[in-house]
């Protein structure tokens, strides 16, 4: 395991490392063991080449996967912040609208509100111009 990372896990209160059977996989275990700790379980869906590389990366370290994810969930609730990268590619449809919104740009077709109720005010008043189109 990661010199870096057992020291960062030691430094985790209420949190202690163990070896499982004497192999060199290490755990994460509870301190506080009259504590009564809660479990659930979560079911996500991902790509099997996702899991496979993630899994070989949790061993590296010395981690299970469960336990990669729970100190991922953990660190989000501590700093309220995550970074998402998206490296999917656009749709069609995607690639369609922003060729539409530029067309619009150039054309001069935007309106600029400064407000939340100017934006709903604007709204409502193209609510009621289609409901007039459609009555007239």
């Amino acid at each position: 395991m990661n010199t870096a990372v057992i020291r960062n896990l030691e430094k985790t209160p209420n949190i202690s490392l163990g070896m499982n059977r004497g192999k060199k996989t290490a755990f994460l275990r509870d301190k506080n063991p009259g504590r009564r700790s809660r479990e659930a379980v979560i079911n996500i869906r991902t790509n099997q080449d996702i899991k496979e590389k993630a899994q070989a990366i949790a061993s590296k370290m010395g981690l299970s996967l469960s336990a990669l994810i729970n100190s991922y969930l953990t660190q989000i609730i501590k700093t309220k912040t995550t970074i998402l990268s998206a490296k999917e590619k656009p749709t069609q449809y995607m690639l369609d609208s922003l060729k539409e919104s530029e067309a619009d740009r150039k054309a001069g077709r935007l309106v600029s509100l400064k407000s939340l109720d100017e934006a709903i005010g604007f709204v409502d008043n193209l609510i009621d111009e289609k409901r007039k189109a459609k009555k007239g």
